[in-house]
């Protein structure tokens, strides 16, 4: 989300750039407009009401693409030859994020002359607030709410930061007459990049070829987002049956991005937007924990249409888990469904590799449930399992000679769900009681550490309700009725 950091002078000067530059705006569509609510949030919102179907920002073909490319031909401040230099040096290709981001360092360093001047000034001043740029100290007092997997991947992303500023400060410093570059001069830059670069097509003005590029698109990226309503996705009454009320009352994004018939890129509302509204779009189906890793914040209501939860789990717990739910099978019948296991790659892993897994409020845990598909199933519908993968293997119809009886579909939901509660308690970090207490902790620290507490508790919340909605269809009831997907994920895991 956008805090205000620029006056109404500087987004009036970005957008008569954008639009000088190929760039059209809705006339009742305000830039740099202070969204209604509470948060203060500087956003796109409408003056007047917008009908569905409408245009508000078209972006022309001709317009700048200011991409990687883009900076590796600026000439005017250095930046090419020095990219150049480094590369020959160290005998390696530098990432087109590093060279978006020192473009934009070199906007905001000479914003009187860079023709992304006026974007860099309009640009929040603050660094994004992803944990990636947390001090350590900082970080360690999240942890223990935060997910391991979670954890895991902020490690990584500092890591590839560090490395990252190592490349960008070595680059700066080839570059005549340019001040070092400091950290956190860098760090504003590679989030802002990392929170706003769209990736779209782009026409090559060398060749007429169209590519698609991760581009700074200035005006269009004020535009705040939005996650898919719950609603949209729990399509039944039966599904939204006991979800949370304050979660299905929240609308999606009312704009989507299109293409016309010219090839442009055109945003267009997608309802009726009434005066002052805020118009918004979606930057993907992301999760909590994907928007505050990259964008630096999580949606005001954590619990939305792309909740999702991902976690590594080793072979040995399907290995124990085949030992226990099939404990009654004959020899040669475990030795079938370890070998289908196999097969799929959900045991025999090296050590220390682990399977990945993602579950969401978007659908049915199927990775989980063609796994316990095999691990749950009679011996003769193992055999029918088996015998379908070599024919499927040989160019028969995929998945054609077996079909799931309804308590096999049941035993393995219900092991699906069994899995899902014991994930839960380790996704999940801390116990609640834990969690209170770290929460009156951070309410007596107060400021950032309690801002960036509560970020840590709404993931925590979006999970808790991704985890429920899940288990809504592995109840017996469910899998008696509507198991049949069971089946279709059975047949995928093996034939894969």
């Amino acid at each position: 989300m956008r805090r205000p950091s620029a006056s109404d002078d500087v987004f009036e000067a970005l957008a008569a750039t954008a639009t000088s530059d190929g760039l059209s705006i809705h006339p009742d569509v305000r830039v740099g407009a202070l969204e209604p609510g509470p948060l203060g949030i500087i956003g796109v919102c409408a003056a007047k009401t917008i009908p569905a179907r409408t245009a508000i920002f078209t972006r022309a073909m001709t317009a700048t693409a200011y991409d990687a490319e883009y900076a590796r031909r600026d000439d005017a401040f250095g930046l090419n030859a020095a990219l150049s230099a480094y590369e020959g040096e160290v005998e390696r290709t530098i990432s087109d994020e590093i060279a978006l981001t020192l473009l934009l360092v070199t906007a905001k360093r000479h914003a009187d002359i860079s023709p992304l001047g006026s974007y860099a000034n309009a640009l929040p001043e603050a660094i994004a607030a992803t944990p990636v740029l947390y001090g350590d100290d900082a970080l360690e007092a999240l942890v223990p709410v935060l997910s391991l997997n979670l954890v895991d991947q902020v490690d990584l992303a500092r890591g590839e930061f560090a490395l990252a500023f190592d490349d960008a400060r070595q680059i700066v410093a080839r570059m005549h007459g340019e001040s070092d570059l400091q950290e956190p001069e860098f760090a504003w830059a590679w989030s802002m990049v990392r929170s706003r670069a769209i990736t779209f097509a782009v026409r090559k003005a060398t060749t007429g070829d169209i590519e698609r590029k991760r581009c700074l698109v200035p005006v269009c990226d004020v535009l705040n987002h939005s996650p898919t309503s719950l609603a949209d996705v729990l399509s039944s009454d039966d599904e939204r049956d006991g979800v949370c009320s304050q979660a299905l009352s929240v609308p999606g994004p009312n704009i989507q991005i299109e293409t016309n018939g010219s090839g442009e890129s055109v945003w267009m509302t997608t309802r009726d937007v009434v005066a002052g509204e805020a118009l918004r779009w979606t930057y993907g189906e992301l999760s909590n924990e994907e928007m505050w890793l990259w964008y630096g914040f999580v949606p005001a209501s954590p619990i939305h249409g792309d909740c999702a939860v991902p976690f590594n789990l080793p072979d040995t717990v399907f290995k124990n888990g085949l030992e226990a739910v099939a404990k009654d099978d004959k020899a040669e019948t475990m030795a079938l469904r370890k070998k289908l296991l196999e097969r799929a790659g959900v045991l025999g892993l090296n050590e220390g590799e682990e399977l990945s897994f993602v579950v969401s409020v978007r659908g049915v845990p199927k990775t989980l449930g063609g796994i316990a598909g095999v691990m749950c199933c009679d011996a003769d519908e193992v055999v029918a399992i088996a015998a379908s993968t070599i024919i499927s293997a040989n160019g028969g119809v995929d998945g054609a000679l077996f079909e799931l009886k309804p308590e096999s579909r049941r035993r393995a939901g219900r092991y699906v769900a069994w899995l899902l509660t014991q994930i839960e308690s380790f996704v999940c970090g801390a116990s609640d009681d834990e969690v209170a207490e770290y929460e009156r902790i951070a309410k007596d620290v107060g400021g950032l550490y309690e801002q960036r507490f509560n970020d840590a508790k709404a993931l925590r919340i979006g999970a808790r309700e991704t985890f429920k909605i899940i288990h809504r269809s592995l109840t017996d009831e469910s899998l008696l009725t509507d198991g049949a997907w069971i089946d279709d994920a059975t047949k995928r895991l093996v034939s894969a």
